[in-house]
């Protein structure tokens, strides 16, 4: 078997489509093809195997009261995606995962979900506040 064309290994904010702004932190751990981490979320921090092939798709699941949570999907750089099945083949949803590779600055790599008026909204922001204190 051929070594997997991408180092995955690292943690990654993930996404279910469906569920708002709400995000679950993976952590992987890569050996050759074999993938071993956790994720950390609201049900807690679930054990999680799997394996990355050659032509970069990625399977892995989670138990979760006793049933196996199974993901699949395609790697492409920092991004990967594909579709989770929650109850073997009736609750099927896409997940996209994105890899923080910067820990200090995760918020910053966010910026794709926070808007430029946003964004220069907050510098506003700043801005006045800085004025406003040294006027005062």
């Amino acid at each position: 078997m051929s070594n997997p064309i991408h180092n995955i290994q690292g943690n990654w904010e993930m996404s279910l489509a469906g569920n708002g702004d709400k995000s679950t932190i993976c952590t992987l751990i890569q050996t050759g093809t074999a993938l071993t981490g956790i994720f950390h979320g609201s049900l807690g921090n679930l054990p999680i195997k799997g394996n990355l092939s050659s032509d970069d798709k990625i399977a892995f699941a989670a138990e979760f009261n006793l049933k196996n949570i199974e993901f699949s999907g395609m790697v492409d750089g920092k991004v990967m995606q594909g579709s989770v099945d929650f109850s073997m083949g009736k609750d099927r949803k896409n997940w996209k995962a994105i890899k923080i590779i910067d820990e200090q600055n995760f918020w910053v790599l966010r910026n794709e979900q926070l808007s430029s008026t946003v964004a220069n909204s907050i510098e506003t922001q700043l801005s006045n506040a800085t004025t406003i204190s040294h006027s005062s």
